[in-house]
């Protein structure tokens, strides 16, 4: 049993890093705390399997219960879904499983606009990052980025760039 474990940064009871190997199954993961992985965090491991594990009541002050970075070395751990979570909490995104930022989104996501007028309507975006389960990753403050063109020349490309002069 791994109860009542604090880190400052990553995994509050167990953090692995530039390993081979990792198996964490039929364990209990209570009440530890960490910024990200309340309970694990790991990364660059080449094969991992978590599961038939109990979690409850951890606390991320950022992200996930379970973190982990999706460096080239590092697949999607198996058995996430054999795991049993309750009542852990993460203070900015993914409450039990979570990762770093591995895209940036869009919306809309497509934008039509046939002769546009600078100052006669904004456009409004929003863009917002998102780790590898598509949770929406906001920044320290608890916010998610908005984007307003006001008063700009934009024009386009095809690779979906937005190029803005004022």
């Amino acid at each position: 049993m791994f109860i009542r474990n604090i880190a400052r940064q990553f995994g509050g009871s167990l953090y692995s890093n530039s390993i081979v190997s990792l198996v964490v199954n039929i364990s209990t993961f209570k009440e530890n705390s960490a910024s990200f992985g309340s309970a694990v965090s790991m990364g660059q491991c080449k094969n991992s399997l978590i599961n038939f594990n109990r979690f409850s009541a951890n606390l991320a002050l950022q992200a996930g219960t379970v973190y982990w970075f999706t460096a080239p070395k590092m697949a999607e751990p198996r058995g996430l879904a054999d795991n049993k979570f309750t009542g852990n909490i993460a203070r900015v995104y993914g409450q039990n499983v979570a990762t770093d930022i591995v895209g940036i989104n869009v919306t809309p996501s497509i934008l039509i606009y046939n002769d546009y007028t600078p100052g006669s309507y904004p456009l409004n975006l929003k863009l917002f990052v998102s780790d590898f389960y598509n949770q929406v990753v906001k920044s320290e403050n608890n916010k998610i980025m908005d984007v307003s063109i006001a008063d700009v020349s934009c024009s386009f490309n095809f690779a979906l760039s937005i190029v803005c002069i004022r």
